[in-house]
């Protein structure tokens, strides 16, 4: 069930909502994991060097949570018919 429901008139742009209210909820939840994550350092997303570093693991499991959060709370708060 629930929390909000946006009921739109039309069919057309209902994907198209889905899609940006999906990839905005997984970016700012994303965005808060690597703030807390720093330390006040400097983040390093390991794009560079070995092909499996520390580094690019913590980046593909901060988006892994991130994902996980939308599917199992933000899909649920709000319903796009």
């Amino acid at each position: 069930m629930a929390i909000f429901e946006l009921k739109l008139p039309n069919d057309k742009y209902r994907e198209t909502i889905r899609g940006v209210y999906k990839y905005t909820v997984i970016l700012i939840i994303f965005q808060i994991l690597v703030q807390l994550s720093k330390n006040g350092k400097t983040f390093n997303f390991g794009f560079n060097g070995e092909i499996l570093n520390e580094n690019f693991l913590n980046t593909l499991c901060l988006i892994l949570i991130s994902y996980i959060a939308y599917t199992l709370v933000f899909q649920e708060l709000l319903i796009i018919s």
